[in-house]
Order: C-alpha cells, then sequence, then structure tokens
C-alpha cells in the first residue's frame, strides 16, 4: 500500500483524479486474460507481483468510490454555483439600481451645491455690506464714548462740587436739628402744661351743665342705690334716666362722689356705655343719662338668656371696661361691675339685646394719689383688693366682670365669699366660658387676664 502511494505522490497535487481512476481501470482491463485464471491463478512472475496485482485492484475500487463521490460533489458545487451565480445576478441588478438612485442623487446635490454657492456669495455679499455698517456704527460709537467720557469728566467735577456743598448744607441742617430739637422740647413741655390745663379745665368745665328747670321728674321709678336714686324724666321733650341723691346722705363727701362720676361721664364716649347727656350743679344735682329699656339683673331673674344672648352681652359689656382701662391720660376703674349696672336695649338678630354699662358713682380715676371709698360697689363682685384703695385697679373690674359672667350662666346670684365664687364657678357646663370666668377670679390680681385678653379671648369663644 505504501507503494502507491509512492506511486501516487509523483503526480503533482493539481492532477485530476477523476482521470487517474478512469485510467486505473483502463489499464486493468487491459490486462491479457491469459494472466488472468478463475480461480487466483493469476501467473505472475513472483509472488511478490501478485500481492502488487491486489493492491491495484483494492486501490481501484476505492479510486472509484471516491470518483463516485467527488463526481456527487461535483453536481452539488455545480448547483450551489449555479445559485449564487442568480443570487449575484439580482445582487448586480440591485447595486445597478443603487448606483441609478445614487447618479441622480450625486446631480441633485449637485445642483444644489451650486444653489448654496449662489446663496452663499449672496450672503457673503451682504454680511460685507453688514460689516460696513457695523464698522460705521463702531466708528459712531467710539465718538459717543469720548464724549459721554467728556461729560463724565464734567460731571465729576460738578459731583465734587456738589458734594462741598452738601456736607456745608449737612453742617447747616445739624445745627437746625439741634435747634429743632430744642423747640420741640420746649414745645413738649409747652403741650404738657398744656394737656394739665386742659385735664383741670375738664373737671372744671360746665359745659355739660344743665338747668333744673328744663327736667321733669316722674313718678317712674328705675331703680334705687345706696346714695341715690334713679327715675324717668323729660328734658326737652326727650325720656331720658335721671339720678338725684338721697336727701338725707347730701354732705360735702357724697357730692364730691357725685361731682367726680359728672366729670367722668362727661368725657367718655362708648357705645356700649350709658350716653350721658348733662347734669345740674345747683340744690339737689341731677344726672341725666339716655334711658335704655331693661337691666341685666331684671332679665336674669325673668328670662333664661340663651348662650348667644349671654356672648353678646358679655362682648359688649367687655367693650365697655376695655375702653374705661385705656382711657388717657389715665385709665378709668368703674369699680361697681355688677347686673343691675348693665343696662339692655332690645335690637334686632340673635342677641336680641344691647348691653351698655351704666353708674359711674364709684368709678375712680386713677392717680399718684388716688381716693375712693372703702369696698366700693357690691360685695358679692368684689375682690379682695377691693378693701384697700391702695390696691385698686383695672383687675378688680376683671373680676366683677367674671362674676357677672358666672352670673349669666347659673341664672343665680354669686355667693358672698371668695372661695364660695371659685367652687360656684365650676357649676358652668360651657366649658370655653367656664375656662376664661376661672382666670378672671384668680385672688392674684396680677393672674388674671386684662380686658384686652378678655375681649380677644370672646371673639374666639364658640357656642
Amino acid at each position: 500500500m505504501s507503494s502507491i502511494h509512492g506511486f501516487l505522490s509523483k503526480f503533482p497535487e493539481e492532477f485530476d483524479v477523476n482521470e487517474l481512476v478512469h485510467n486505473s481501470v483502463e489499464l486493468f482491463n487491459k490486462i491479457p486474460p491469459h494472466k488472468i485464471a478463475s480461480t487466483g491463478n493469476i501467473r505472475l512472475n513472483s509472488r511478490e507481483e501478485a500481492e502488487k496485482d491486489q493492491e491495484i485492484r483494492r486501490y481501484c475500487h476505492q479510486l472509484q468510490e471516491k470518483g463516485r463521490e467527488l463526481q456527487e460533489k461535483d453536481r452539488e458545487h455545480q448547483m450551489v454555483l449555479h445559485e449564487n451565480q442568480e443570487v449575484l445576478q439580482q445582487k448586480d441588478i440591485v447595486i445597478l439600481e443603487k448606483d441609478r438612485v445614487l447618479q441622480e442623487k450625486n446631480r441633485e446635490l449637485q445642483e444644489k451645491d451650486r444653489e448654496h454657492q449662489v446663496v452663499l456669495q449672496e450672503n457673503q455679499e451682504v454680511l460685507q455690506q453688514k460689516d460696513i455698517v457695523i464698522l460705521e456704527k463702531d466708528r459712531v460709537l467710539q465718538e459717543k464714548n469720548r464724549e459721554l467720557q467728556e461729560k463724565d469728566r464734567e460731571h465729576q467735577v460738578v459731583l465734587q462740587e456738589n458734594q462741598e456743598v452738601l456736607r456745608q448744607k449737612d453742617i447747616v441742617i445739624l445745627e437746625k436739628n439741634r435747634e429743632l430739637q430744642e423747640k420741640d422740647r420746649e414745645l413738649r413741655e409747652s403741650q404738657e402744661a398744656v394737656r394739665r390745663y386742659q385735664q383741670q379745665a375738664e373737671l372744671t368745665d360746665d359745659h355739660w351743665v344743665i338747668n333744673k328747670d328744663e327736667v321733669t321728674l316722674t313718678k317712674e321709678e328705675l331703680g334705687r342705690g345706696s346714695y341715690a336714686v334713679v327715675t324717668v324724666g323729660i328734658f326737652r321733650g326727650l325720656r331720658v334716666a335721671v339720678k338725684s341723691l338721697h336727701n338725707i346722705i347730701i354732705s360735702d363727701y357724697n357730692l364730691g362722689i357725685f361731682s367726680r362720676e359728672m366729670s367722668i361721664a362727661s368725657r367718655v364716649r362708648h357705645p356700649n356705655l350709658v350716653q350721658f347727656i348733662g347734669a345740674t350743679k345747683v340744690d339737689n344735682p341731677l344726672i341725666l343719662t339716655e334711658l335704655m329699656s331693661t337691666s341685666l339683673n331684671h332679665e336674669i331673674r325673668r328670662n333664661r338668656l340663651s348662650y348667644q344672648q349671654i356672648l353678646s352681652i358679655a362682648q359688649d359689656v367687655a367693650l365697655g371696661l376695655n375702653y374705661l382701662h385705656l382711657f388717657k391720660p389715665q385709665p378709668i376703674i368703674h369699680r361697681d361691675v355688677s347686673s343691675p349696672n348693665v343696662l339692655l336695649k332690645p335690637c334686632t338678630g340673635a342677641a336680641c339685646y344691647e348691653a351698655k354699662l351704666a353708674d359711674y358713682g364709684t368709678a375712680k380715676v386713677v392717680q399718684a394719689e388716688s381716693s375712693g371709698t372703702v369696698m366700693p360697689g357690691n360685695p358679692a363682685y368684689a375682690a379682695r383688693e377691693a378693701r384697700d384703695p391702695e390696691q385698686h385697679s383695672p383687675a378688680m373690674d376683671v373680676y366683677s366682670y367674671s362674676v357677672l359672667l358666672m352670673e349669666m350662666n347659673l341664672r343665680s346670684k354669686p355667693e358672698m365669699t371668695i372661695s364660695e365664687r371659685a367652687q360656684q364657678s365650676g357649676r358652668v357646663s360651657w366649658s370655653d366660658m367656664k375656662s376664661l370666668i376661672q382666670r378672671g377670679l384668680k385672688v392674684d390680681p396680677r393672674a388674671r387676664p386684662t380686658m384686652v385678653q378678655v375681649v380677644e379671648s370672646l371673639k374666639r369663644m364658640k357656642i
């Protein structure tokens, strides 16, 4: 077998195997018949030749098999080659079409390029013109800048001159201000002197004085206090409330109280304070005020007030007291806040009543040297410090006002002692109102709210 391989190796690599097989078969067929015997009686010169012949036969058979395989492969390759050629032809057609389209696009691009070149040239010409304009504007701008710089230098010179003038004026103004401050101080001192004079004049001014002959008293009595009686009167055709001192207590002391009430009443103006109309000075003095329909004390005993009515009356009285406590130049203490001194007038709406605070008979103007009665007002409404005139303050009215709120809510008279009133407040069912009442009933006056705070609390209060 190795000799056969050696034999084949002598042929070049490009030698056609099919041709070799074909030639080998023809060579085998040309062996003379007398050389071949039916039972292997081949006449050979030697045993070696017989083996080579057998090897050649096997090799020829293999060559035939390989030839057939190669022919089959060749047919397959031919078919694939044919298919590839068709595909290539189709691709060539596509490529040709693409080339045609590409050429068309190239022509379009060339046309566009020519158009762009024309536009570019036109734009360049326009830009050149604009550059010329810009250069001209730059030149003008530079000229303007030079002018502005010159103006700025001139302004700097003027500014420096003005600053110097202003400095001189500031010196003059400072001097004038010192003079004005001195004049202002003198003016304030003068105004303070005028104010003090006016206050004194108000206490002695008789613009409120009414001729007693103009007042007609009726027998209709409205109320009776410890030092005065209130009746209905007629003044210049108007029904008014007239307060007169009891004859049996006319004295310099009570006349002083009467004069103080008259002086205070003539200076206050508020919708929740009973309006002062005037007073007489001779004989038995009379004070005239607007006539109200009823009192809170009467309505509490007659009807159960609704929460809306209680809140409305509480707000009205609080506003009146707040006005007195903020009165200038000194606060005014009422000192007798109680249900008989809260007068009512019917009005429309859910509130039903407009409330006004009355009776300034025990009111006190807080001054450095205070004077007043011992335990003023109704003891059932009085704070602990009411016994000591030196401790009287607006907080005393806050305490009495809190007792008044409790009375409206419970519809019962207040207890006579401070501790009993504190316990009584716990029976108020309206939680917001109870909290306000208990704050106002604090024993320490400094722990009570001011009337400003009371007014704000009532505004926020919900029914």
